[in-house]
């Protein structure tokens, strides 16, 4: 993944990575996203509100236990969603609030008496023992006017984080609910990574 506000200098960095990868690797894809609106999807609801900041980032994000190739480093999700327009414009707004668990134009959560167990923020969150473990999404939406839809891209100190997300997102509960946003999207691609920590990469390649 490629992040600057510039999208000619993240086109000139990728031209280089893959010429220096070519011997070992083939490039078979590149999404290019960027920033819409006031860092919204392009469902046009704000995207990442609940990014932890700070020290919980890193708490979120970087392993603290295990062999020395994991401590430092990170578990990384990578899906590439194409949004179904028509269905979604067809909701009014209170119905697409619903959906996704927030209001649309000031970026509110909706109260526990208002959103739906089907909500998208209600389905993808992670709790143990009653405290939220969270991810460190860094979505990008892609696309034009034909095709267009969100990079999800999460990273997380746990495997186990992303999984529980999306099978709580995927599979309906005893009550028959799951995440109501995979309705008006449509899932293209999907894998997970680990992601080693600069100093095992520094040792591992010095010299």
């Amino acid at each position: 993944m490629i992040k600057s506000e510039r999208k000619d200098l993240n086109f000139q960095v990728a031209k280089h990575m893959a010429g220096a990868l070519k011997h070992i690797a083939d490039l078979s894809e590149d999404i290019q996203g960027y920033k819409y609106l006031d860092n919204r999807d392009m469902i046009d609801f704000v995207d990442g509100t609940e990014n932890p900041v700070s020290d919980e980032r890193a708490e979120a994000v970087l392993v603290s236990e295990g062999s020395d190739t994991e401590v430092g480093g990170s578990y990384l999700v990578v899906q590439r969603y194409v949004d179904r327009q028509e269905d979604w414009d067809a909701l009014a707004t209170e119905q697409q609030e619903r959906v996704v668990g927030r209001t649309k134009m000031d970026d509110i959560e909706l109260s526990d008496e208002e959103k739906p167990a089907s909500a998208h923020n209600a389905k993808s969150k992670v709790e143990i023992d009653g405290e939220e473990i969270k991810m460190f999404r860094q979505n990008r939406p892609y696309g034009n006017a034909i095709e267009h839809g969100t990079m999800f891209v999460g990273f997380a100190a746990s495997v186990s984080t992303i999984e529980t997300s999306l099978s709580q997102m995927i599979h309906a509960d005893e009550n028959g609910d799951y995440d109501h946003l995979l309705n008006f999207v449509e899932a293209q691609t999907g894998c997970n990574y680990f992601v080693p920590s600069q100093r095992f990469l520094d040792a591992r390649f010095e010299g």
